[in-house]
């Protein structure tokens, strides 16, 4: 059965894996998968790329490698100007220990307060 998607064969080693309960080793028996091997297979089902030699046996093109050289490159960022961050509170100390004390019921000593 050649698939066009390596999806497909994801999904069809998960599907025997986990809904027939088959090992890897079950799934390199059966005879679309007995050229791999279940190691490759493992990596498969765990979301690793298809290798190029065993593409042909699922019905998959190869993948192809770009030269780095027709690789698009983005063009250099300036360096962004560090600024100084402020925070501000915006609501009191009293007051969040005032909400806590209301919800917990448990009252808190402030340190320093004496």
């Amino acid at each position: 059965m050649p698939v066009r998607n390596p999806d497909t064969v994801l999904a069809w080693i998960r599907w025997l894996n986990s809904c027939h309960g088959m090992t890897y080793r079950q799934i390199s028996e059966k005879p679309y998968f007995c050229t791999i091997p279940p190691g490759t297979i493992c990596a498969i089902a765990n979301g690793y790329p298809i290798p190029n030699k065993h593409r042909p046996a699922l019905g998959l093109q190869p993948l192809v490698n770009v030269p780095a050289d027709r690789v698009k490159k983005h063009p250099p960022q300036p360096p962004r100007k560090l600024t100084r961050c402020t925070f501000y509170r915006t609501t009191p100390v009293d007051k969040i220990i005032a909400d806590l004390e209301r919800v917990t019921g448990i009252t808190f000593e402030v340190k320093g307060s004496e």
